[in-house]
């Protein structure tokens, strides 16, 4: 097809090149032009989809032929496992092929890869099959393995970046091979620090050689991997692996404690990454335990330290920042350092100070309720779970409240939702809080107004159930159901939560 022709001329230019490769291997079989049609046949298979007819066609190509198709195919089909597998299903026969697709995906990929590693002979579907590869040891944990991959002297796909190859010229693949290289060094036992810190320079020179004009690139990579990070140790901490766990957040903090020193001259992306992760450390290890271990305070007060300097240096050169967006981020993340750390009022003078810009910053609401809440409930503060229901930081010349509250958020949220499903979510748990709080209030108060705040709380999940049947789905349906139950066992009722509401109407 001609180079910028419309999607559908290049479809109809690859269909009838199909054609006529179908009809060779009728006319001519067993010849050389039969098995480059053959070849065709195949790449125009895997680039349709239609990877099981191209595996039936694997037959037709001689062996030598053969290595080079298969990493063709076995990246496509990564390519697959990953979207499929980042999709919620409850059928367990759906996740037997997932595993499946990915165990053929992982073979092929390793065939074209040892391949080109035996003959010298790169090129960019080996070199990508090399990355995937890498990706999946990761995921496998094999932090050894995946490393030795990135590092191979002849196709590794760590050593075609720094070796300028023509197959690794890529922008994303080179984003790509440092993002992999950066996680495989920081998960390693020991740490390779060095390495780590020569990966994250390589990131950042690659992030800068691509022409993004988007200064928030970087920062969101970084990001990035400290969510995959915490993704992790949530998936350890959930199959009971607590001692992995904790080695592999000291192994990282002692890495991020090593490359926080000196980073004054770093990029803010840099810096702003490692508050970050600090941060996701101490969030990880908070949800793991009860009570969480004393290094959750330490990974807070880290990250505390590393936003409160990149907030004044916004404040005395605000030219230093990336972007527009970026101080709001860090006065965000600072309030949610505080909230963790107990100083409520620091948290929340902290999301004021976002809100005064951009008041209709959902995720900062909802962080301002959180804390409100939260403080409510650590100190025995009535009037503070007040305040998460109904918001607070009244304004002089309005009236009204720069924090909504759970109540407000729910109502924004809601309209929100009529033209965006994402904020389903949102009006949901804003919802669900605004019952919880009640509730809460209610263990908080003397006999009678124990019984109106309990009755109160539990007539606002009826009215939930009525208007939404559903209750947004399952992960919500259970949270109303859980608190219910305890509002029942508290009321003195039978804790049988919505099925009561049932019984009712019968």
């Amino acid at each position: 097809a001609k180079a910028g022709a419309a999607s559908q001329e290049r479809e109809f230019e690859a269909r009838k090149m199909a054609e006529v490769a179908e009809f060779m291997t009728r006319r001519w079989p067993g010849t050389p032009a039969a098995e480059t049609a053959y070849r065709v046949l195949i790449s125009h298979a895997i680039r349709t989809g239609r990877i099981d007819e191209a595996k039936d066609l694997f037959d037709q190509v001689s062996a030598s032929a053969r290595p080079a198709l298969e990493a063709q195919l076995g990246n496509a089909m990564w390519g697959r496992y990953l979207e499929l597998s980042q999709r919620n299903s409850t059928d367990k026969s759906a996740d037997a092929e997932i595993e499946k697709l990915r165990s053929d995906a992982v073979q092929f990929m390793q065939n074209g890869f040892d391949a080109a590693r035996k003959t010298g002979q790169v090129t960019e579907v080996s070199a990508t099959a090399g990355l995937y590869l890498s990706q999946a040891l990761l995921s496998e944990e094999k932090y050894a393995e995946a490393i030795k991959l990135l590092e191979d002297p002849k196709v590794g796909p760590l050593t075609l970046v720094r070796d300028g190859s023509e197959a690794a010229a890529r922008p994303e693949y080179v984003i790509e091979v440092y993002k992999a290289a950066l996680r495989a060094y920081v998960s390693a036992t020991p740490p390779k620090i060095q390495a780590a810190i020569a990966a994250m320079k390589g990131l950042e020179a690659a992030v800068a050689a691509g022409g993004n004009t988007n200064p928030d690139q970087l920062m969101r990579i970084y990001i990035s991997l400290a969510k995959a990070l915490n993704e992790h140790l949530t998936k350890l901490r959930e199959s009971g692996r607590t001692a992995d766990v904790a080695r592999l957040s000291s192994t990282f903090g002692d890495f991020l404690d090593h490359i926080s020193q000196g980073q004054e001259d770093s990029s803010w992306s840099t810096r702003y990454w490692i508050a970050q992760t600090y941060y996701t450390m101490g969030e990880s290890l908070r949800a793991g335990a009860s009570p969480p271990p004393k290094e959750t305070a330490q990974y807070f007060t880290k990250a505390r330290g590393a936003f409160e300097k990149l907030s004044a240096e916004a404040e005395q050169d605000p030219s230093s920042l990336p972007s527009p967006t970026a101080k709001l981020a860090v006065e965000k993340q600072l309030g949610e350092c505080y909230r963790e750390l107990g100083d409520y009022q620091k948290s929340l003078d902290a999301f004021s100070k976002v809100l005064a810009d951009q008041e209709s910053q959902l995720t900062v609401q909802q962080a301002a309720a959180r804390t409100y809440q939260r403080w409510g409930t650590a100190s025995g503060g009535v009037k503070k779970l007040e305040r998460a229901i109904y918001g607070g930081y009244q304004l002089r010349s309005t009236g009204k409240n720069r924090i909504w509250g759970w109540l407000k958020l729910a109502l924004v949220a809601e309209r929100a939702a009529r033209s965006d499903p994402k904020y389903e979510d949102v009006f949901f748990e804003a919802r669900l809080e605004a019952a919880r709080c009640r509730y809460l209030i209610g263990t908080k108060s003397s006999a009678e107004e124990r019984q109106k705040n309990f009755a109160t709380a539990k007539q606002s999940i009826r009215s939930m159930l009525q208007l939404y049947p559903e209750l947004g789905g399952e992960r919500w349906r259970g949270e109303f159901e859980n608190l219910l139950k305890q509002i029942q066992k508290s009321s003195g009722d039978k804790p049988n939560g919505l099925q009561a509401f049932a019984a009712a109407k019968q």
